[in-house]
C-alpha cells in the first residue's frame, strides 16, 4: 500500500508538470514552417508513464528476478521534422518500504512516421541506476549502490486524431545492461552485490507534443496539427 501511494504521488507530480507546460499552449501550427516558430529544437515530446520493471537480483543472496510497478517520465527534442534528436528518461521504482531505484538515460532519439496516426521510435544511450536505502533508524547504515551501463528503448505513439497529434497514447519497453561501480557507491563494502544486473521495463502512458516557445511571444508554446 505504501509503495502504491508513492507511485501515485509521483505520477501526480509529473502529470502536473506536463499539464502546466501544456496549458500554456495558445494556438496551433499547421506546419513546421509557419512564421514565428522557434527553429531551435522546436518539436518536443514529453511523456508520463506507468511502468512494470522486471529486475535481475541486486544481491548475490537473492536468487530470483522481481517484477515491480513504477513510474517513468521521458522526453525527446527534435529540430523541426528531423528524424533524429535527443532523448532523456527518468524511472522511479519503490523496491521496498525503504529502498528505491532511480534510473536515468540520456542519448539518441530516432522517430519514424509509419502512418498519420502511428509513429514508431527507438532511443538509446548511456544509463545510470541508483539503488538507495533511506532508513530513518539511527542505528541503520543506509546504502547507495551505483550502476552504469547502456539502455535501448523502443515503442509506438498512437495519435487520437489524424488532425491533431498533440496528445497520443504511448506504449513501449526499455532494456538496460548495468555494471556495479564500487567507487561511487556508499556503504556497500559489507554487502554482497551483483557485479552485473539487467532490467526490462514495459510501460504505457500519455505523450504530450508541442513546439518550443515562439520567438514573437513571451512564454508561449504552440502545438502541432499536421
Amino acid at each position: 500500500m505504501k509503495n502504491s501511494k508513492k507511485i501515485i504521488i509521483t505520477l501526480l507530480i509529473l502529470l502536473s508538470m506536463n499539464v502546466g507546460l501544456f496549458a500554456k499552449t495558445t494556438y496551433v501550427h499547421t506546419s513546421y514552417y509557419d512564421d514565428g516558430a522557434n527553429p531551435l529544437f522546436n518539436d518536443i515530446y514529453s511523456s508520463l508513464m506507468v511502468s512494470s520493471s522486471y529486475l535481475s537480483p541486486v544481491f548475490t543472496t537473492d536468487s530470483e528476478e522481481v517484477s515491480i510497478i513504477g513510474a517513468n517520465f521521458n522526453g525527446s527534442v527534435f529540430f523541426m521534422d528531423a528524424p533524429v534528436g535527443m532523448y532523456y528518461a527518468l524511472d522511479f521504482v519503490p523496491m521496498d518500504s525503504d529502498v528505491y531505484l532511480f534510473d536515468a538515460i540520456f542519448g539518441l532519439a530516432i522517430r519514424n512516421q509509419m502512418s498519420p496516426l502511428v509513429e514508431s521510435y527507438v532511443n538509446l544511450g548511456p544509463a545510470i541506476s541508483v539503488i538507495a536505502e533511506m532508513d530513518d533508524d539511527i542505528l541503520a547504515t543506509p546504502y547507495t549502490l551505483i550502476y552504469w551501463g547502456g539502455a535501448l528503448n523502443a515503442g509506438y505513439r498512437i495519435s487520437l486524431s489524424d488532425q491533431v497529434q498533440s496528445v497520443s497514447l504511448d506504449v513501449g519497453a526499455t532494456a538496460k545492461a548495468l555494471w556495479f561501480d564500487p567507487y561511487t557507491s556508499e556503504n556497500a563494502s559489507s554487502l554482497s552485490v551483483e557485479d552485473f544486473r539487467y532490467s526490462v521495463t514495459g510501460y504505457v502512458g500519455i505523450t504530450f507534443r508541442w513546439f518550443a516557445p515562439d520567438w514573437n511571444e513571451d512564454d508561449v508554446n504552440v502545438i502541432l496539427a499536421l
